[in-house]
């Protein structure tokens, strides 16, 4: 059963319109402060909590949005892209090493290839898990 509103629409709707009017408004002029707080950025236990849930909805095929595959996806991503920054940091903090850039090279090349994988057919390490 789908909520109305009072004018009779779905509620649905609404909140699809909702989010479009926010994030419109919001690439016409971006405030990141007005962004970064509509978004939230979750802490550690409610992520491996998000996690966890997200495995759970794909292992029973329950995601027809696609929402927890999307989930593990970034998760997977955005640890690699990490260690991009920490390789970075270290690279430019300790003198630009041959060693160091090595590490950085490996690190974005990792990165990149998350980007590239196609995720149906990934096995996606979970939470600091390498293949």
């Amino acid at each position: 059963m789908t909520d109305t509103n009072s004018r009779g629409e779905s509620c649905e709707t609404d909140l699809h319109q909702t989010a479009h009017q926010f994030i419109q408004a919001r690439l016409k002029k971006p405030d990141m402060r007005a962004v970064e707080t509509f978004m939230g950025k979750p802490t550690k236990s409610e992520l491996d909590q998000a996690v966890l849930a997200a495995i759970k909805m794909r292992e029973s095929n329950q995601d027809p949005d696609f929402v927890a595959k999307a989930l593990l996806n970034l998760n997977y991503r955005i640890q690699k892209l990490e260690r991009v920054q920490t390789a970075a940091k270290r690279y430019l903090h300790a003198g630009q090493s041959i060693s160091d850039h090595h590490h950085l090279l490996q690190a974005i090349q990792s990165a990149d290839d998350a980007s590239a994988e196609n995720s149906d057919e990934a096995d996606l390490p979970i939470l600091g898990h390498h293949r």
